[in-house]
């Protein structure tokens, strides 16, 4: 019965993002924020249901994830929106083609007018280059290179769901629980929301995130390394993980991994790989209040160095965790950094999904649902309002999971926390 249950979530979720599919909402529209509270309602039941492992049994979990490879890939055929930022994504691939770095190109430049197509033209921020690291660009040279299309970069990135979905299955079983956990990404509103409907690429990282700890995990510190700075070269949020990698992986085996990153770095050495991040964390700000209130007093670089200290010093913390047991040591770095942060889009949440696995890490999946309202500023935007994150959502956003970590913290300070919790 409780099985049904569980499937019954899922054909709930299955129902409305077809759903989304059909009428095609805009972000943050009352629609929109009526199918997504729909999902996150039974996301949480289902959830509870995996909490309770009352959804081991395999032939019912190979039906949920089929059941969330169905309602993917309608998503995935649709088109995107005018100013996503998969049109980017194409841009600097054709940029790569044309023997141009995007990182030393603007798309607003009128000697590059002959490498655009009416898709690129519809790219966003056209007056800054591209923010996005080596592995990266490589990844949309690859998969433009067989179709150039929106649609093509989004069944690749349903493709990596489903490798990143094995990779987890795997991962769960090595550490000894329970495989169903897969459906805390699976069935997550915004992995489905962001990677299939809206293209962004982060699901690429995380694979190669979770490929290094599941390599972690068997024991083999290279391939660890390795998956690690393809991680780093994907997107650098990753790289405050570093303290847990520290002393678990041979110096011979940090240093295969820079030489990694180094050689996929090499064709793009003009723009040092960084491309126009200082631009980006001088200029853009979206949903980012600790970052703004740090910026006061020690301007936006000394405030992206508190960020990336941030996640560092949480990871430090977590050295006492063992991240074979535990994976609270790699989502609380994440989080961290995350919230201090000059950009906190919805989808960079997506980075914490695979992690949310145990009952300390409450406050964190509460935050991956809670920051849903922050859609309303594109539809506010798009009516004439400021591109800002109004102060009445940033309290809904926010209010909840940080009432849950102190909760969790008062808990943590009047009883032990138990094996089974840790994992």
């Amino acid at each position: 019965m409780s099985s049904l249950r569980g499937l019954a979530c899922g054909v709930t979720i299955a129902t409305a993002f077809v759903t989304m599919r059909q009428v095609a909402p805009r972000d943050g529209s009352p629609v929109f924020f009526l199918i997504l509270a729909v999902c996150a309602g039974a996301y949480v039941v289902a959830m509870r249901e995996v909490a309770s492992h009352r959804l081991r049994s395999r032939p019912v979990l190979v039906c949920g994830l089929v059941l969330a490879l169905a309602w993917r890939l309608p998503l995935a055929l649709a088109p995107v929106g005018r100013d996503a930022d998969v049109y980017r994504y194409i841009w600097d691939a054709r940029l790569q083609r044309a023997g141009v770095s995007p990182y030393a190109a603007r798309p607003d430049d009128p000697a590059l007018a002959w490498v655009h197509t009416p898709a690129t033209r519809r790219m966003n921020n056209q007056n800054v280059a591209s923010p996005y690291p080596p592995v990266a660009q490589l990844y949309f040279r690859g998969v433009t290179a067989v179709h150039e299309s929106p649609e093509a970069l989004k069944m690749s990135l349903v493709a990596c769901e489903v490798l990143l979905v094995l990779v987890m299955w795997r991962w769960l079983v090595a550490r000894g629980m329970d495989p169903s956990w897969v459906l805390a990404y699976a069935w997550h509103p915004l992995a489905t929301l962001e990677m299939s409907r809206n293209g962004h690429f982060e699901v690429v990282g995380v694979l190669l995130l979770c490929s290094s700890a599941l390599a972690l995990q068997r024991g083999r510190p290279a391939g660890a390394a390795v998956w690690f700075a393809l991680a780093v070269g994907t997107k650098f949020l990753p790289v405050v993980l570093v303290p847990v990698y520290w002393t678990r992986v041979r110096p011979r085996d940090g240093l295969l991994a820079v030489a990694v990153l180094a050689g996929v770095s090499m064709p793009f050495a003009a723009g040092l790989a960084v491309g126009s991040l200082p631009d980006v964390i001088e200029r853009f700000r979206f949903n980012a209040p600790l970052f703004t209130t740090v910026e006061l007093f020690v301007g936006a670089r000394g405030a992206a160095g508190v960020a990336l200290a941030a996640g560092l010093g949480v990871a430090l913390a977590c050295r006492r965790l063992d991240p074979a047991r535990t994976t609270a040591a790699w989502a609380w770095p994440l989080a961290a950094s995350l919230a201090c942060s000059p950009l906190v889009y919805p989808w960079y949440l997506v980075w914490l999904l695979p992690f949310l696995t145990s009952a300390s890490l409450l406050p964190l999946r509460i935050w991956s649902l809670s920051i849903i309202p922050a859609y309303a500023v594109w539809h506010g935007f798009a009516a004439g309002s400021a591109w800002r994150v109004p102060p009445a959502v940033l309290v809904v956003e926010y209010g909840p999971p940080i009432a849950a970590a102190l909760y969790g913290a008062w808990v943590f300070r009047t009883r032990p926390v138990s094996r089974g919790e840790q994992s």
